[in-house]
Order: C-alpha cells, then structure tokens, then sequence
C-alpha cells in the first residue's frame, strides 16, 4: 500500500459522457453508452458507473480506501499547517489534485496532493 498517495480515485462513469461532449454529438454518445451500460458482458462498466455515483474509491488497498483515517489526516492540515503540499511517490504516472475538508470530494480546500512515478532503473 502506497500510504501517501490520497487523492479521490472514483472510477470514471461513462453513463455521463454524452454531457462531457459537444452537442451536435451528445444523442450519440448516449446511445453508445447506453448499449454498452445495457451489454450482458458490461458488469464491470456498471460497477465503475455505480462507484462513482457512491464515490466509491477505486482502489479500496490505497489510502484512499481508508475514509476515516484520511479524514482525519485531512483535517489535521488545516489545524496544523498552512497551505500544505503533501508528495507521494511510486505510482505508474504522475498525480496532482486538491484534498478537501474531511476527504470529501469538494468543499473547503484542506492541501495540494502531488503524485509521482516512481525511479526508474
């Protein structure tokens, strides 16, 4: 477990694409997306539309997956620091986001999350 690496990471929910996108190609992207969502072989599309719609984390063995401890964690920042900046390292690609009070996902902004790749050899 990379126990700096704190960020949201909620699965992505394809059932939203068609409003990420322009108009003039909006109905085609929903009914792409609503073929795929209705395919008896999508259980695991649904599953990341259902986590994100709970903001369910995506990784449940990151520290993401411990809510309540990173919570804290979070709101200990704001006590105890100004404007912290907190770097996590051994990922696959680089990271960065804002931590918001109590780990949610927006609200009042807590710190700054970097997250790097790791050395390579």
């Amino acid at each position: 477990m990379n126990s700096t690496m704190m960020g949201p990471h909620v699965g992505p929910n394809i059932d939203k694409w068609s409003e990420l996108v322009d108009s003039s190609i909006s109905a085609a992207i929903k009914d792409y997306t609503d073929a795929v969502l209705t395919s008896p072989g999508s259980f695991f599309l649904r599953a990341l539309v259902a986590m994100a719609i709970t903001k369910t984390p995506w990784n449940t063995d990151g520290f993401d997956g411990f809510a309540h401890e990173r919570a804290e964690l979070i709101e200990g920042f704001a006590e105890n620091t100004n404007n912290p900046i907190i770097l996590g390292g051994d990922l696959h690609d680089s990271w960065a986001w804002t931590l918001y009070e109590k780990g949610n996902m927006d609200g009042t902004p807590r710190a700054v999350n970097l997250g790097a790749p790791g050395k390579s050899v």
